[in-house]
This record gives C-alpha cells, structure tokens and sequence, in this order.
C-alpha cells in the first residue's frame, strides 16, 4: 500500500461514508459562492493522490493514565502517559518515535486545547530512570514547543483525539507536494473515484461458483433458468 504523503485536516464537512482507502482523491477550487451551499468551482476536478488513510475524530480516543515523570515534579503534568496500542490506532500509519501531531485535549468532556503536542513511542526514561507512570506498554506525550507546555497541562483521565483527516499519497500519481499545494484555494470542492479495476461493472478477475443440489431423491427434476442480482458495493 502507498504510504501517506500530505493530509487534508480540518475539514469542516462529514466525510462520504463510500470512501475507502485506494480511491483517487480529486479537488476543484471554488471561485464562487453563490449562497445556500451552491458554489462554482474554477476547473476541472484535478486529481492530487491516492487516498492512504481515513481517520474520523471521536471513533477512537486515547486516556491518560499517568502524569509522574521520571525528572520528578518539576515535570509532572507537562507530560501525559497512555497505552501505546490506544495512541497507535488513533494515529495508525502516521505515528513514529518523537513525531508532531495535531491533536485535540479534552477534560470532563470539554475542550482545553487543540493544538500541536509531540508523541514518543515509549516510556519515558531520565538518566537511565523509568517514569512512575511509565513501562513496558506506554507512550508519553507533551504540548509542542515544550517552551509551551506547563506542570498543568494533564491530568489523569484526559482524552485525546484527532481531527478528521485523509490522508494520501500524491507521488504515485506524479504531483509534487509544491503541485498538490498549487492546486488549492481558500475553498476547495474535494472529490473521490473508485478504482476501476475492482469497482466496476463486468467480470475482471472477481467470480463465484455454484453448486445445485437436488434434495428430492425419489424424484428427478429439471432446472429451466437460473437468475442472478447483483449490487456492485465500494466496502
């Protein structure tokens, strides 16, 4: 599979619930809005990747678990521990060691930041010392600058989550990031088509097998016509 190159976040519309990793992901500049949700797009949807990966915000969370850091409380609170296999579902193909993401931090339900915080992929260590709330399956995580965090950042049973994003890979269809990024606008229509070679009309490699079966042994009966209805599904 592609890796993920760029990612479209902050989306402020529900993402069609037919798209799948592997469509082809198309955007079209709008140029004008015409009010009621109509607009006019500039050109031709232009096609900018491969979808890669899908993540919908609020499917799945990570909850703190421990706020004790090695270096003692000078820097308890400032950074968050979790279990590694909530944060590497929330993240999936974009999570590796020491890595920035944006993220949304809620407490009681609310939101208290959204913002940039950096992920690490293990437990924290400091001179060889492993962190009370550490060991063997858990990340840490703190606000991005550090310049930017605080002893009072987290708690325990803080949530984090994502934004909806999708991400893509726009080399395997020979754009550049600076290409990709020529395309877009302030307002941008975003599109997607399925591939074609395994969702389209017409056998192309994909078949089942049949067998009939006549139960009725003391009788022999005839088969007239055989009937089949099918619906081509993108899932």
């Amino acid at each position: 599979m592609a890796q993920t190159e760029a990612i479209l976040d902050n989306l402020n519309f529900e993402i069609n619930s037919s798209v799948q990793i592997g469509d082809d992901l198309y955007c079209s500049p709008v140029n004008q809005q015409l009010g009621g949700g109509n607009f006019v797009v500039s050109t031709t949807p232009q096609i900018i990747g491969e979808i890669t990966e899908i993540k919908i915000g609020g499917t799945q969370t990570v909850v703190v678990t421990g706020i004790e850091h090695s270096a003692g409380p000078a820097e308890n609170g400032r950074y968050c521990f979790f279990e590694l296999e909530q944060m590497n579902s929330l993240l999936g193909g974009n999570y590796n060691n020491s890595t920035v993401h944006t993220i949304k931090h809620f407490r009681n339900n609310n939101e208290i930041y959204s913002g940039q915080i950096r992920v690490w992929n293990q437990d924290s260590v400091n001179s060889g010392t492993a962190s009370p709330s550490g060991g063997s399956t858990k990340g840490h995580a703190r606000y991005e600058p550090y310049s930017s965090s605080s002893t009072t950042d987290f708690k325990v049973g803080d949530v984090i989550d994502i934004d909806t994003f999708i991400g893509f890979n726009h080399s395997i269809k020979g754009l550049t990031l600076a290409q990709v990024s020529a395309i877009f606008n302030q307002s941008n229509f975003i599109t997607f088509k399925k591939d074609s070679s395994v969702n389209s009309v017409g056998l192309k490699g994909y078949y089942a097998l049949g067998e009939f079966i006549n139960n009725d042994y003391n009788n022999r009966n005839e088969l007239f016509t055989v009937g089949s209805e099918i619906s081509i599904s993108s899932k």
